[in-house]
């Protein structure tokens, strides 16, 4: 069972020796916001719904890689879990929001700044990201059959982070956005008359859950998750949180910490040292 917090060097040891029975397929060049890949032999997986959240039961190699990632699969179509009803209907740094419409041609409808936020949707995209010394696919379906079984505890950790950057977001944004333009001044007066901004439940109304992720590295024979997030408060990066079962571990921007699935924990605790809330699993040194 995960408890307490877990040293880093133990399990750094403990991966590294398992990575050297395995072959390696390239490598992935990692910085704590940003992620580049390169890979000679990339290892793709798509998995496809069979049923009501029956999404794991069968992987099948996927030879049409994605070409943005190579150590990614193609999305795959689940029925969504958890926030079923959330969306982005006010976006307070952007006044311009509540009249933009989303296009094909400009871009993905899952993209942080997506006028597709608005809208609910039944479905997710569910991604299978892939350590480039190869790690263990089963822990990628023991993650999504914990989510399934815990979806009601994974929601409301969530929720407790999502509500803790809601508040450090709102407290930037009165200090340095409000005072300065007319424009966001008259949006907020009419998001303050219709959203009850200061208590949790403004999380269904400015974050939409668009796409989960799974990594193949993890602890206690359970993949990394990252829940992917719309939110109002940022339309260039979105919100990635990482957990583990039902513990938060970090957040940042749309993919920032899952994509390099060997260096997950790595980066957690890089994130951790200068952002960490009550509530969150801390990763030891």
């Amino acid at each position: 069972m995960l408890s307490g917090s877990y040293n880093i060097t133990h399990i750094a040891a403990a991966e590294r020796k398992r990575q050297r029975t395995m072959p390696c397929s390239g490598m992935a060049v990692v910085g704590v916001f940003t992620w580049i890949f390169f890979s000679r032999h990339p290892l793709m997986a798509v998995v496809r719904p069979q049923g009501n959240y029956d999404l794991m039961s069968t992987f099948k190699p996927n030879r049409k890689h994605d070409p943005e990632c190579p150590n990614r699969s193609l999305p795959s179509i689940a029925p969504k879990p958890i926030f079923h009803a959330a969306i982005v209907e006010f976006a307070p740094p952007y006044p311009d929001y509540p009249k933009s419409k989303f296009k094909k041609t400009l871009g993905s409808p899952n993209d942080p700044s997506s006028p597709n936020a608005k809208s609910q949707q039944s479905d997710i995209d569910v991604v299978l990201y892939f350590s480039d010394a190869g790690g263990d696919q089963n822990l990628q379906e023991s993650a999504w059959d914990f989510l399934e079984r815990n979806a009601s505890v994974i929601e409301s950790n969530l929720r407790r982070k999502l509500f803790a950057y809601h508040s450090k977001s709102l407290t930037q944004f009165l200090d340095e956005y409000l005072p300065d333009s007319k424009p966001i001044q008259k949006y907020w007066k009419q998001i303050e008359a219709e959203v009850p901004i200061h208590e949790a439940v403004a999380i269904d109304r400015l974050f939409k859950l668009v796409r989960i992720g799974i990594a193949d590295t993890g602890l206690d024979e359970c993949g990394f998750c990252s829940y992917e997030f719309q939110t109002g408060w940022d339309h260039d990066h979105g919100l990635s949180i990482i957990m583990h079962k039902s513990h938060v571990l970090a957040a940042g921007g749309m993919e920032e910490l899952i994509c390099a699935p060997e260096h997950i924990l790595s980066a957690v605790q890089s994130v951790q040292g200068y952002d960490f809330d009550e509530g969150d699993f801390r990763i030891g040194t």
